[in-house]
């Protein structure tokens, strides 16, 4: 069972800035993975623990991303001494914002205790979630005409999936599985889209 805690402004302010840190960091490995491969080159990370990984897309490499596009969710806990640990780090999208939007929407704590949100400054999660639709309409716009912002699903049979249609709803973005997109002249196409 997942328990929720509020956490002080002043220990939130160092702790999101270790997780800055460490999203700067998984962008720059995976822009180096992905581009110059320094990192295998001098030895830092062993080639088998990329190249063997089911995760890394040998195609994509050398496919240039403008800027840091890596979204990236922490789970984290503290222990007996009440200090704060990161147990894991996971890149996969729709799962981490969509479940971490769920928990906060479904359990509408701000509505139960306003007085208490108001008292400890609770961080409100719609900046955030605006604040990342507009960054994907913007990179897109720059690629298409007629962008669409589309959340990859493997589909209703798989345990994150309402999640992941929770999420593409709250953004206003199009849910899709892999055989709902083609490649036609080097663009990706949503085929709902072509109808």
């Amino acid at each position: 069972m997942t328990r929720f805690a509020l956490i002080s402004p002043a220990e939130w302010s160092q702790l999101e800035a270790g997780l800055i840190q460490r999203a700067r960091l998984l962008n720059w490995i995976l822009a180096d993975l992905y581009g110059p491969q320094e990192l295998l080159r001098g030895g830092h990370i062993p080639p088998a623990l990329v190249f063997a990984n089911p995760g890394f897309w040998r195609p994509c490499h050398g496919v240039s991303v403008p800027g840091q596009n890596i979204f990236a969710s922490a789970r984290g806990g503290s222990g007996a001494l009440a200090r704060w640990s990161m147990v894991g780090t996971f890149g996969s999208l729709p799962s981490a914002f969509g479940a971490g939007l769920c928990a906060r929407e479904s359990h509408r704590v701000d509505e139960t205790f306003p007085d208490l949100f108001r008292e400890f400054q609770v961080e409100r999660l719609l900046r955030f979630f605006v604040r990342f639709a507009r960054r994907c309409w913007a990179f897109h716009a720059r690629a298409a005409k007629n962008p669409q912002v589309v959340i990859l699903t493997p589909g209703p049979f798989n345990e994150t999936y309402f999640e992941h249609s929770y999420l593409a709803r709250y953004l206003g973005f199009t849910l899709a599985q892999g055989g709902d997109l083609t490649v036609r002249n080097n663009h990706v196409f949503s085929r709902r889209s072509m109808d």
